[in-house]
């Protein structure tokens, strides 16, 4: 991580100078902000951003299949997470909603079937890998789940519902954007 209290930013230019002999030739970097950061000790064209392939290759592989307008990703305490999304379903009617159970929940048909009935899908997490589900949304809505972190890396917009048993840090709520 590269920053001004990084060891490079505080040695005499001669230092930095001499360290070109052994330095390499390239320097790889996880994202932009620490292509910005690393600028100010090397050579922007020799700074190369690798990103997460895995994301951007799930991206890619997803970017023409959203079927869906949300996802909404269940929890163990999955009651605000359907409630929520049966909320938004009889306001807005024409939203196409992806209803993912989390794989404990303890559910039973008469939990499910308002859902049901206001056709939202329902998808059982044993049925394919959570970055299908994710790429085929347009935005994520989630309560209690690393999916919030998974959707944002993979750049899609997320929600996070918050109530007195689920606070937020300040990492959630800096990707937390408008539904």
């Amino acid at each position: 991580h590269f920053d001004r209290l990084h060891i490079a930013f505080n040695v005499r230019n001669e230092v930095r100078q001499s360290a070109k002999k052994w330095a390499t030739d390239r320097l790889f970097v996880y994202g932009p902000y620490y292509k910005n950061c690393a600028r100010h000790i090397r050579d922007s064209r020799d700074i190369i951003v690798t990103g997460n392939q895995f994301y951007e290759y799930i991206g890619r592989r997803y970017a023409d299949r959203p079927k869906y307008d949300i996802l909404f990703v269940s929890s163990t305490h999955s009651r605000p997470i359907r409630e929520y999304a049966v909320q938004l379903k009889k306001i807005d009617g024409t939203l196409k909603i992806l209803y993912r159970l989390h794989p404990e929940e303890k559910t039973d048909e008469r939990m499910l079937s308002e859902l049901v009935q206001l056709g939202i899908v329902i998808e059982n997490p044993k049925s394919r890998n959570i970055y299908g589900a994710i790429a085929e949304c347009r935005k994520v809505v989630a309560y209690n789940s690393t999916v919030i972190y998974e959707a944002a890396g993979i750049g899609k917009p997320v929600g996070v519902i918050v109530d007195e048993f689920n606070q937020t840090d300040a990492a959630t709520e800096r990707i937390t954007t408008p539904i």
